[in-house]
């Protein structure tokens, strides 16, 4: 249900309006079966990057534990349109967080080679 309404202009309002919604279908992914985890990835891609909801954006970006669930979404036996999503939500949280991935770990080494 909330994959359709996260694909219309009055379902996008709603799910980004209610405070706790976007971190609440993020709390969901990768607790249930496979279909569940798939939808709720649909219902966050949608929103965040799809139509580039900030109000969205900023409630996955703080979410406990999101960047985890992406990589492993992208490293599970989940269909490749999945994995692609889960990459594109995992951008977010390295935008988001520039200590986070690859170029955070290269940033806080050289910060501590120069102490």
């Amino acid at each position: 249900m909330m994959e359709t309404a996260s694909t219309c202009t009055e379902g996008r309002a709603a799910i980004c309006g209610e405070e706790g919604c976007v971190g609440a279908v993020l709390g969901r992914v990768l607790k249930g079966s496979a279909a569940a985890t798939e939808h709720a990835t649909v219902v966050l891609w949608s929103v965040c990057c799809l139509f580039w909801d900030k109000r969205a954006r900023d409630a996955v970006a703080k979410g406990g534990n999101g960047s985890t669930k992406m990589l492993l979404l992208m490293q599970g036996s989940f269909s490749p349109a999945v994995r692609e999503m889960a990459g594109d939500l995992l951008k977010i949280f390295r935008v988001s967080n520039p200590k986070c991935g690859i170029t955070g770990l290269r940033l806080h080494l050289e910060t501590q080679i120069e102490k």
